[in-house]
This record gives structure tokens, C-alpha cells and sequence, in this order.
């Protein structure tokens, strides 16, 4: 699965492109992963953070609207490749972390703009979402039943105010209890203990990784024999060659 998060190795603007979505098909993905939020005049953008520092402006993306963010990013859509949508929407401890207002977009109102367009416009693609955020999960999980949500964790790699999002065991626990598809864990633990794969399966969910240490052969290799169902990775091809040799 191509991910669209270089991890601080390249400007903000490098990424979210077409182009980076069309490499990462070629390269052997079978999803891309990218990240969508809402401007203030209701148009779903493609972007990774929440403020566009990267383009000199310490602004909330949500306070932005359309005209304001082209100004100030040359970001593209793309509407050409099966995606997995990660909807960014902020906690409120992650708020207070960037510097920003502790209110966002309504999530309801979100989450109704983004399923109108992926309705409209999914067409026959296999579409699935996922966030960090437990609301974001739970209300796409009540709201439809198409598509399947996964939340995300960084299973304890970086503290959080929000237990849900600070534990494998947690993750598992609010995923299973909310009917959700799965959990896609930050990979540190999933590499050090590769027998928690077979924890979050065991409770019948996909259990799916992410983050830079999947960018090593070895460490995708590892999961992959522990029966990891997904992986996420900026390094497609050669982790694709890496899986496709098993």
C-alpha cells in the first residue's frame, strides 16, 4: 500500500500528487493511502497536516478556503486509482500539541461531505476509510455500512492524551467494541512482537501496519510471515519486490 507521508524527509508539496499516486501504482501498491480535509467553503482537499506551515503560513487548513489554499499550495487531486481515504481531523490534545483553535469542522458535517463525494464519485473503486481520530471512526462506522473503517493507532510510540490511540491493546479493545473492519498499528510493536498480529486477529479484525520501519525489507518480511494482512510503506517497490518473492 503506497503511503503519502514522507515521514519530514521532503517538503509537504511533494506529496498528495497525482504523479505520486500514479509511481506508487506503478511500483506495485495495490491502495494508496492519502489524507482528506475539509477547507471552509466545504471543498474535501488532499493534504497531510493540519496547519500549512511547509508553505509559510501557520494556518489551520479548516480555516482556509479553496481560493486561499491554491494560493498558497499547488496541490492536485487525484480521482484515477482504488484509495484508502485517511480523514484528518484533530483531537483536541493535538490541537493544544500544534498550536491551534480547539474547534474544527463539525465531524458530522465531514464526514457527510466526504461520503456524498465518495458516492458520487467512487464509482466502482475499493474504497476504505481509516483515522486517528475514535469519533471520525465511529461516526463513518454509524453513518454507512459500504465501506469498511479502520482506526488508527500509534500503538504507544508517541504518548497520547487519548488512551484509545496510546495502546495496541486499547486499539483493539474500541475497534472490536465499535464493529470496526480492523486496526492499522504503527509498526515499532508489530515488529518487535510480531506475535501481536495474532492478537489483533484473534479478536476477528485485519490488523494492518504502518510507519518507516516498513520500509525496511526484513521488517515487512517479518510481518508478512506473521500473517499481517496489509503494510503500509513510502518504499513500494522494493518492499513489493521484497513480498512478491515469498
Amino acid at each position: 500500500m503506497g503511503q503519502n507521508d514522507p515521514g519530514g524527509r521532503q517538503l509537504q508539496l511533494g506529496e498528495n500528487t497525482v504523479e505520486s499516486f500514479l509511481s506508487a501504482k506503478a511500483s506495485g501498491a495495490s491502495y494508496i493511502e492519502f489524507d482528506v480535509q475539509l477547507t471552509k467553503d466545504d471543498v474535501l482537499i488532499i493534504y497531510h497536516h493540519f496547519l500549512m506551515s511547509e508553505t509559510g503560513t501557520d494556518a489551520p487548513l479548516h480555516n482556509l478556503d479553496l481560493e486561499q489554499f491554491m494560493f498558497v499550495s499547488k496541490a492536485q487531486c487525484a480521482e484515477t486509482y482504488p484509495p484508502r481515504r485517511k480523514e484528518e481531523y484533530p483531537m483536541l490534545f493535538e490541537a493544544h500539541d500544534w498550536g491551534m483553535e480547539t474547534f474544527a469542522v463539525e465531524v458530522n458535517h465531514l464526514i457527510d461531505q466526504v461520503l456524498e463525494r465518495v458516492y458520487r464519485l467512487g464509482r466502482k473503486r475499493t474504497i476504505f476509510f481509516s483515522s486517528f481520530s475514535p469519533e471520525v471512526c465511529i461516526v463513518l462506522s454509524r453513518k454507512q455500512d459500504v465501506f469498511p473503517v479502520y482506526f488508527m493507532t500509534e500503538s504507544g510510540h508517541i504518548p497520547s492524551a487519548d488512551a484509545r490511540a496510546d495502546s495496541l491493546r486499547e486499539a483493539i479493545w474500541f475497534a472490536k467494541s465499535w464493529r470496526l473492519a480492523g486496526v492499522i498499528s504503527r509498526s515499532q510493536p508489530l515488529v518487535v512482537s510480531p506475535q501481536l498480529i495474532g492478537r489483533v486477529q484473534d479478536a476477528g479484525l485485519v490488523c494492518i501496519s504502518w510507519g518507516e520501519l516498513n520500509d525496511l525489507p526484513e521488517n515487512a518480511e517479518n510481518q508478512a510471515m506473521a500473517g499481517l494482512n496489509a503494510i503500509i510503506t513510502d518504499s513500494v517497490k522494493l518492499i513489493a519486490q521484497t513480498l512478491n518473492q515469498q
